[in-house]
């Protein structure tokens, strides 16, 4: 985690005191069409020479100052906009230069972890030396179109007897993609011990691979073996899947009805807003949003007193949104959380938000708010789930879903995949609020690929083609988001790995071999049954017989103890 440097005050408890009030209502967004954008903030914000005043500005100069202030922030220190802020105001600067310092050691870190090695092959002559290869590298690296090629590599890993043997790690993931083909499972069991005996607990192949095994050993019904493989896998000290791991390690405890369950204990605690937290809970007898519900929600406050370093951050990101900088604005509102998360009281997040949402930026603000609340999840309350769950477009949606689809489905997916951005383009030049490839819009309506960055075209289209994956695979919403983020074809090929998906739909998305797509999966499921438990109803609609859900969600609903309250 990011400090910024206190070079103004002495380290001291920040106190908000209430100065203002904010309203929440409908506005245009900076960078949307004020036709389809709903549910955005109105910030009541002092007049800019109020703002001027409290920045130490006079009206006149304040906006080229602001000017200065934003493209500084993209220009940097050896810019002519940074200096001239310099040259007005000290303070400024130095707030500026923490941001741009740690800015810039941040890029230079994410341009150091996306090394790959290029056209990598096992040979007799490397697979020794390969064996040492980073683990990551080697998975993003190492590709096998024919399973003889596979067998090959893994057969020439097996030969490996000093560590590390990271090689033999990745491919005893990989084997997975030969489901169920014996020769690929044995291999994938003899690789997996091979690379045991140099695995270390603060290594990122410790956990995935005893996690693999783990969910492996379940699928295989050795509930005694599986649980010693996730209880190592429990044990990581470096953990991208903990969540995985202590849900399945509480269903096993589950099951055996135990009087304690630690691990639903720590999942509820360290992951509440997880699919797998809403669905240990409600097994257990809990509502998910019980405690978040409870708490409190207080006045949105925007001064920060005995913090004036912090305070006047939080000017400048007002002066930013008064003067329509909305890219600076994400910047700016996110290198604050960053750099004090541990010390910003909930109220003040909530203020930073609010002028996230108004100034229409919405994927940076839920990163934002999932960063501080995973930090900090005992500050989650109900006002900070609708901000983290806003409904931009909604009524969109819900005319583009009418009687096919669970609006709330199709807004969770577009949450996950554009973040409510209708501009977004991916790197597989998937585009628009539900990031649909041109080449699957021209099949979805007639030049359809011309019309992906109009919202309303391309949440039809969205919608249209929810419904075709949903006739192929049988109305089972988990293999229908599956294949919206994998491809259709490579659902198909994990049904042939493991064909018992109907039995325990939640152990088959765990198991498919790409940690994208079943991440992606489970957080939609987790947006829809948020956004119903937030602002659905039982609708009528959902009675229709040709409406499209998730059975899971609905059940989850259905099972959730303060729903059932409301409907008694």
């Amino acid at each position: 985690m990011l400090f910024i440097s206190r070079r103004l005050i002495s380290n001291q408890v920040i106190i908000l005191s209430s100065l203002f009030v904010f309203v929440m209502g409908i506005s245009q967004a900076f960078s949307a069409s004020p036709a389809t954008m709903q549910a955005q903030a109105k910030i009541d914000l002092p007049s800019e020479e109020v703002l001027a005043k409290e920045l130490g500005f006079t009206t006149k100069e304040f906006k080229s100052v602001v000017d200065d202030f934003a493209q500084s922030m993209s220009l940097g220190k050896n810019s002519k906009p940074y200096k001239r802020l310099c040259a007005k105001d000290e303070n400024a600067c130095i707030i500026l230069s923490d941001f741009l310092n740690q800015n810039t050691g941040a890029k230079r870190e994410r341009r150091r972890s996306r090394g790959r090695i290029r056209n990598l092959r096992i040979t007799e002559k490397n697979y020794e030396s390969t064996q040492s290869h980073d683990y990551r590298s080697l998975v993003r690296s190492l590709k096998f179109k024919k399973q003889k090629d596979f067998v090959s590599a893994a057969n020439l890993a097996l030969r490996g007897t000093s560590c590390p043997r990271n090689l033999s790690a990745a491919l005893s993931v990989m084997a997975e993609e030969f489901f169920p083909d014996e020769t690929a499972q044995n291999l994938s069991l003899q690789l997996f011990e091979n690379a045991k005996p140099c695995l270390r607990e603060n290594q990122v192949v410790h956990e995935r691979l005893f996690l693999r095994q783990g969910l492996l050993a379940l699928k295989n019904g050795d509930k005694k073996k599986a649980k010693d493989f996730l209880q190592e896998a429990k044990d990581s000290k470096t953990n991208t899947e903990r969540y995985r791991v202590l849900y399945w390690l509480g269903d096993l405890a589950n099951q055996e009805k135990t009087k304690t369950n630690p691990d639903w204990d720590a999942l509820l605690e360290e992951y509440p807003l997880s699919y797998y937290a809403i669905e240990a809970a409600i097994k257990i007898g809990k509502d998910p949003l019980e405690v978040a519900y409870k708490r409190e929600v207080g006045k949105t406050e925007r001064t920060v007193v005995d913090d004036p370093e912090l305070d006047q951050m939080i000017r400048w990101l007002e002066s930013l949104y008064v003067y329509k900088k909305s890219t600076a604005v994400g910047k700016w509102a996110s290198w604050i959380v960053r750099s004090s998360e541990s010390e910003l009281k909930v109220e003040l997040i909530h203020y930073i938000s609010t002028i996230k949402i108004a100034s229409g930026l919405y994927r940076s603000n839920i990163q934002m708010l999932f960063s501080y609340f995973k930090s900090n999840p005992k500050a989650l309350n109900e006002e900070g789930l609708k901000l983290l769950y806003p409904r931009p477009y909604y009524k969109l949606v819900e005319d583009s879903s009418k009687g096919v689809v669970d609006p709330y489905l199709v807004l969770a997916l577009i949450r996950q995949e554009s973040a409510f951005d209708p501009r977004a383009v991916s790197s597989a030049k998937a585009k628009g609020l539900m990031q649909i490839i041109p080449h699957t819009a021209r099949r979805l309506a007639s030049q359809g690929h011309r019309k992906l960055l109009n919202e309303k075209a391309n949440t039809e289209m969205g919608v249209k083609y929810l419904k075709i994956l949903a006739k192929r695979f049988d109305d089972r919403a988990e293999l229908v988001l599956a294949g919206y983020n994998a491809g259709p074809n490579k659902v198909d090929e994990w049904l042939k790995r493991i064909p018992e998906q109907k039995s325990d739909p939640l152990l088959w998305n765990d198991l498919i071999p790409y940690m994208e797509t079943r991440d992606y999966v489970v957080s939609i499921l987790r947006n829809n049954y948020l956004y119903e438990r937030l602002y659905g109803e039982k609708e009528e609609e959902k009675k229709v017989k040709d409406l499209f859900h998730s059975e899971l969600v609905i059940h989850l609903l259905e099972k959730t103890p303060q729903k059932q309250k409301e409907e008694s």
